[in-house]
């Protein structure tokens, strides 16, 4: 047969694989096609108040599971696409924890391209349409690398069929971590594209790659996956696969990708590192993994049988810590049982020199997943790596069981010399079985929901956003933390106290935790339970409504009667005031234990530092202009910015009770003036005497800065693709 004939045929070959995933794929997601549906767990919200109430009959989520789904990923993207619409970048978030840099939250994913279909139309489609699309996505990828490593193209269809519906896509469908969990076998087919062929076009197409996944929205998947890759490329400078071997020349190029991928990612990665700087991130994600006890033999089991303990969406799972709490980590490795079966066949008798590195890849993987000592220990132990959360590395166990199984297949064929309508016919059945397979453990794992779930009206936000239009601005505070879930008061513009993010700023998370004498306060805002403090700090952050499932004691006032009441709190304070007094803490346990105090008078401004001695001076452009009173008028508020106008008579400080984090700028008049971190986490301003109109505005330098470095990137990738290569 002649050459362009093979390849002609290889080609046909990969579309028909594909064709078939992206059916398998469609299939598989078929309820979130139909008309009024929505791929989206939004049920999981009726567990709660004020959504519980408003429906006649009780309505119990199909997965429970998924609730960050509909507290994290949706409302962000929601708050992304209007603040895109508004016309500016989502950076800044003012609705939860008293002001977030949502711009550094990584799981926005504001740089994902597929994201950006979804800012444009607000389509509930987006939903299944992304779900489909990733899945066809890590099912080609997997195919492509197959076969870029001589695997046929029966084999190598099974062994990306049992990638693309694997236990971790599968679960993690509607999360982030499979958005870069698709670009493993990618990445891995760069790495063979540059042991072929040392180019700065192929270094270029790994910088892509690198940045995609960087920008993709989890960064703790991303340090794993680029870990993996970067111990993958070393095996291959001593593995000879196809007749190569990626030698030192091919090992630059991709180090030179890796670096040009970061600075692609720049405007995505410099935000979140700022955000990570002023925040407990590390530290909290580096705490005890959730799989424990039991859960490593459980976990083994289920890469055999995933529902031998039930499933979540059967509501009859009970795993090491409780119903629904490990299913994600321990099901993630899960292939089927004919391809667990064929990966020992691969081990065993495959041909493929790689099969020994994806089988070490599994073992540690494994170890690693279900916290099997030592490795587990070690591993756990080195630097950074404790607060990617070990457990996700179920994605290797699902990814080496997938490619092994395609070696194990392929031996098979070879050892039983079957060739051509034999192997077609065969591996269309395997195909088949292990299709069954999965649709039987996953379909109904992802629910499509009723459309109209989505941020109904209900009597509490009817009535507090009636309260936001006719007065000045507030927040709100869920004493019992059951009633308008962070961050889903985001779908009605509602703000709230605390948030949900795996990213807090530490002094906002120290301050909110004064009103609670919940333990797990200490490291995040999002984990308190209840707020029983009734201290002055909660006046000093404007927190003039609260909701709660019982009576609370005066002076709060109830004004809105149900399941979940609304009271008013009297003495909340305004969105800003002039600060009657100041006192000067350095320290910071000092500072927040004055702030702690039951007689702490929230008028007075706890600072940091002196005031400037070089503050803007009042231009008196007529002589009769008298100054004898104080009085400030808000002008505007926004989400990033605010605006008021100013009569001092003096050297005053003003306190804006909201959140700080660097990259709040103020002008006076005009005139830069500095923002001052006072009450520990709060913003302020100092002005002189005169009358003043001040200005603040959110414009981070990192998002700035990334954008430069992220704009030369592109810029020198565009130059490493049009630069000819020397003929050898």
């Amino acid at each position: 047969m002649k050459p362009s004939s093979t390849r002609g045929a290889a080609r046909t070959a990969i579309v028909l694989s594909i064709l078939a995933l992206a059916a398998v794929a469609a299939l598989f997601l078929r309820e979130g096609f139909g008309a009024g549906r929505v791929l989206l767990p939004l049920d999981t919200l009726y567990q709660f108040e004020p959504w519980k109430s408003s429906v006649a009959t009780p309505l119990e989520p199909r997965n429970p599971l998924l609730l960050d789904q509909a507290v994290v990923i949706a409302p962000w993207l929601h708050f992304a696409a209007e603040r895109l619409h508004a016309g500016e970048l989502p950076l800044w978030n003012s609705l939860d924890y008293g002001g977030q840099p949502i711009g550094g939250a990584y799981q926005m994913a504001l740089w994902w391209p597929p994201n950006w279909i979804y800012f444009a139309t607000r389509s509930p489609a987006f939903f299944v349409g992304v779900a489909w699309l990733k899945l066809v996505l890590a099912g080609t990828f997997t195919l492509l690398y197959l076969r870029r490593l001589g695997v046929g193209a029966g084999p190598a269809s099974v062994g990306a069929l049992g990638f693309m519906l694997c236990g971790f896509n599968v679960v993690w469908l509607g999360h982030n971590q499979t958005n870069v969990a698709l670009f493993v076998p990618l990445l891995f087919w760069c790495v063979e594209r540059l042991a072929a062929k040392a180019s700065l076009r192929n270094a270029a197409l790994f910088a892509v790659v690198v940045a995609l996944q960087f920008c993709a929205g989890h960064a703790q998947t991303s340090a794993q996956v680029l870990l993996v890759v970067a111990v993958y490329a070393l095996v291959r400078t001593r593995v000879e696969v196809q007749g190569t071997r990626l030698a030192s020349g091919g090992l630059a190029k991709l180090a030179l990708g890796a670096a040009l991928g970061a600075l692609l990612a720049a405007p995505q990665l410099l935000p979140f590192l700022e955000y990570l700087h002023d925040s407990r991130g590390l530290a909290a994600n580096a705490r005890g993994d959730l799989v424990t006890r039991d859960g490593a033999w459980k976990g083994l089991a289920l890469l055999v049988a995933p529902k031998i303990f039930g499933a979540p969406q059967t509501h009859d799972y009970v795993g090491p810590l409780g119903a629904h709490l490990n299913y994600s980590e321990l099901v993630g490795g899960y292939v089927g049982r004919l391809l667990l079966v064929a990966s020992i066949v691969g081990v065993a008798l495959g041909r493929a020199r790689l099969r020994w590195f994806f089988a070490g890849l599994l073992v540690v993987a494994l170890c690693a997943a279900y916290q099997l000592a030592p490795l587990h220990d070690a591993l756990h132990a080195l630097p950074l790596l404790a607060a990617t959360k070990l457990m996700r590395f179920a994605l290797f166990v699902a990814f080496a069981l997938a490619v092994l199984g395609a070696f194990g297949l392929q031996a098979t064929f070879e050892r039983l010399r079957w060739n051509g309508g034999r192997v077609a016919f065969v591996s269309c059945l395997a195909f088949a079985v292990v299709a069954c397979e999965l649709h039987s453990f996953g379909f109904g794992y992802n629910p499509a929901v009723d459309a109209s779930l989505a941020a109904p009206r209900t009597a509490l936000t009817d009535f507090l956003l009636e309260k936001q239009r006719t007065e000045p601005p507030f927040r709100i505070l869920a004493v019992d933390d059951h009633a308008l879930l962070a961050n889903a008061n985001l779908f009605y513009g509602l703000p709230i106290l605390t948030g949900y993010d795996s990213l807090e700023l530490e002094r906002m998370t120290e301050l909110v935790a004064q009103l609670s004498t919940d333990p797990r306060g200490a490291v995040f805002a999002q984990e308190i339970r209840w707020f029983d403090r009734d201290l002055p700090l909660g006046a000093l952050l404007g927190v003039r409504y609260l909701l709660s499932s019982k009576p609370l004691p005066g002076p709060f006032r109830l004004v809105l009667d149900g399941p979940c009441k609304v009271y008013e709190n009297p003495r909340a304070l305004p969105a800003l005031f002039l600060a009657e007094r100041t006192e000067l803490f350095a320290d910071s346990a000092t500072r927040l234990a004055r702030l702690a105090s039951p007689d702490f008078d929230p008028r007075t401004a706890l600072i940091e530092r002196e005031a400037p001695a070089n503050l803007p001076q009042f231009v008196q452009l007529f002589e009769d202009v008298l100054v004898q009173k104080n009085e400030l008028e808000l002008k505007a508020y926004n989400v990033r910015s605010l605006a008021f106008d100013a009569m001092v008579t003096g050297r005053r400080l003003v306190v804006i009770p909201a959140a700080w984090a660097p990259g709040w700028t103020a002008t006076a008049n005009g005139v830069p003036i500095p923002v001052e971190r006072v009450d520990h986490a709060l913003r302020g301003v100092w002005l002189d005497w005169g009358y003043w109109h001040v200005e603040l505005r959110y414009e981070p330098a990192s998002t700035r800065i990334g954008l430069w470095i992220g704009g030369a990137a592109l810029v020198m990738l565009f130059v490493l693709c049009a630069r000819r290569e020397p003929r050898p």
